[in-house]
């Protein structure tokens, strides 16, 4: 999802390494990309850990081919089913509460939230109790001891992506958030 005025761009994904196993990581994401995506980047974040896959496929192609494969250096996986690139205050709970929408569209009643800001993405953040209030008001009960469906939000500064759908395990300590089979849009 190009963005204009040389802003930057929506990326596919938001990937998160395990501790000190970034360049690990990046090649890793490459291996499993090339299967459906030859010409996808993975672009370095200046958070530690943080990379952002930038890929031709939609974040619904991209589930599917990380599915397939086990990984041993990725932490976690959100495809941007959503993604602001240059978020204001507010962005954060609005794009909580659409995420928990199409979940409780779904019929899901409680969820997960997984929220990480980074940078100048806190500035633009009001707390988890706002964004828990936010799921609250769109009829999903937040919930740590949630375990299958969550509602996941992260930043790189102004950057926000986000995903909603059940989680599935990706590798050993890896998770990723997979929206595919509720048909989430």
């Amino acid at each position: 999802m190009p963005s204009q005025g040389g802003m930057p761009e929506c990326p596919a994904a938001l990937a998160v390494a395990k501790p000190r196993r970034d360049s690990w990581l990046v090649e890793e994401l490459y291996d499993t990309l090339f299967l459906g995506d030859p010409g996808a980047r993975v672009v370095r974040t200046r958070f530690p850990g943080v990379l952002l896959v930038y890929s031709s496929l939609e974040p619904a192609r991209l589930v599917p081919l990380f599915r397939r494969v086990e990984h041993s250096f990725l932490q976690r996986l959100v495809p941007a089913q959503r993604c602001i690139v240059e978020a204001s205050p507010g962005d954060p709970e609005r794009l909580v509460e659409e995420m928990a929408r199409l979940l409780a569209a779904a019929e899901v009643k409680e969820a997960k939230l997984l929220a990480v800001m980074r940078g100048a993405g806190k500035e633009v953040y009001s707390g988890s109790r706002s964004l828990e209030h936010a799921m609250a008001r769109a009829g999903v009960k937040p919930s740590r001891r949630a375990h299958r469906y969550v509602v996941a939000l992260e930043s790189v500064d102004r950057l926000l992506v986000a995903a909603a759908g059940i989680t599935r395990g990706c590798g050993l300590g890896c998770i990723l958030v997979d929206f595919t089979p509720l048909k989430l849009t």
